[in-house]
């Protein structure tokens, strides 16, 4: 790797199962945050949909900019002994907003909203300093480029078991508020426990040896605008799902969640192989192909298959997107890492926030109440869009960088 041939010696590396444990308990804040939120706001709070669209929105997008003011302070993310003192501090700051939000629960009125809004900015802003130093983690250790590619896919199948964990703890029956405190309590220990462990075994990873930022990075944009693409329109079917799941005729509280979750999991091997043999580009036109399916199943009425070929999609998509980023990035200064990292997120709140706003609306004008298949035309539009999109993108970076090399022959 770039950064080791400029260190004295051969320096510890962190192992892939380490960081991929780190990731799944961070993931279950980020799941239990961003794909159940609305579902508390308009379900639990009563909040009006497009106030609770709003609210999500003006997180994210606090999310976004600090994503970007904070890596400016690049030192701070310079090295993987560096990010990992940072997160485990995030992850302590994310808790107490976190525990702010749950208590807007017993609130009422303007105070209650007031309360959302401000526990959502403070946990945006907490997660900053949990969220970018595990990322720059992927640009800054020590791996191989097959090692990035096992990492990106490693934390892809973690994200995926934290939301089927949250998915089967959320569908535990009780009779009081009891469920909330339990659940949050047991994420909390998981979360902090391996943000902890991380800490710990980065300690003894070397400190950086550049001193300025370097102009020299590949490009970064095509990862960027598949994240865009992504955000915008594919997560509408995780985060509707349970409205379905709990408004649609006979449905079941948990499968559909569950099935997105062990469908991203269980596909990785296949990602990771199409991934080494063809490289990313291709799997993400896979993955888009995926995507139209399963846009069509729903609209046939199989919306347990969609959600299959959903969460294969997902996996797909996360995992080349990561693995071809943390590639960019490892080829530069790790100064650079931190801004690098903080544009991916930023772009993705900003999408997830467009995002939100959207489905807002669409839960105002909708109603699901009465029947949650309602939803269904939306949900297999969007994913249709972004499977149509993701292809377009792709093979049109591919054959642009197939045309350059030809010219410069």
């Amino acid at each position: 790797m770039h950064h080791a041939a400029l260190m004295t010696g051969r320096p510890r590396t962190l192992s892939v199962t380490g960081y991929a444990t780190a990731h799944f308990g961070k993931s279950l804040w980020w799941n239990g945050s961003e794909l159940l939120l609305a579902f508390y706001l308009t379900e639990y709070l009563e909040l009006h949909g497009v106030v609770a669209g709003c609210a999500i929105a003006c997180g994210l997008m606090v999310g976004a900019v600090m994503d970007v003011v904070v890596a400016n302070r690049r030192h701070w993310f310079a090295s993987a002994r560096r990010a990992g003192r940072m997160q485990i501090i995030g992850a302590f700051g994310s808790l107490m907003a976190l525990m702010v939000l749950l208590a807007a629960a017993s609130m009422i009125g303007t105070l209650r909203l007031a309360t959302v809004i401000v526990a959502n900015i403070l946990y945006r802003f907490a997660y900053v300093f949990y969220d970018l130093p595990q990322n720059c983690m992927l640009g800054l250790i020590d791996w191989s480029r097959d090692e990035q590619r096992k990492a990106a896919s490693a934390r892809t199948a973690a994200g995926a078991g934290a939301l089927v964990t949250i998915s089967l703890a959320a569908s535990v029956p009780t009779y009081s508020g009891i469920r909330a405190i339990v659940l949050v309590a047991a994420g909390t220990c998981v979360a902090l426990a391996s943000a902890a462990w991380l800490w710990r075994a980065t300690r003894g990873l070397p400190e950086s040896r550049y001193a300025v930022p370097s102009s020299a990075q590949a490009s970064i944009g095509r990862p960027l605008a598949i994240m865009a693409i992504v955000c915008l329109t594919v997560p509408a079917f995780s985060k509707l799902a349970p409205y379905m799941a709990t408004y649609a005729p006979g449905a079941s509280p948990m499968p559909l969640l569950l099935i997105l979750g062990i469908g991203t999991a269980i596909s990785q091997p296949i990602w990771l192989a199409m991934i080494r043999r063809s490289g990313e580009t291709m799997a993400m036109c896979v993955a888009g192909g995926l995507l139209i399916i399963g846009a069509l199943a729903a609209t046939g009425g199989a919306i347990g298959s969609a959600a299959a070929c959903i969460g294969m999609a997902s996996g797909g998509l996360g995992t080349s997107i990561w693995a071809m980023f943390a590639a960019a990035v490892a080829t530069g200064s790790p100064l650079n890492a931190a801004p690098a990292f903080a544009r991916l997120t930023a772009t993705a709140k900003v999408a997830l926030a467009v995002a939100a706003i959207g489905l807002g609306e669409l839960l105002s004008v909708t109603e699901y109440r009465d029947d949650g298949s309602r939803l269904i035309p939306a949900m297999a539009l969007l994913t249709l869009s972004g499977g149509i999109a993701v292809i377009a993108v792709s093979y049109a970076s591919r054959v642009f960088r197939r045309g350059t090399r030809a010219g410069s022959a």
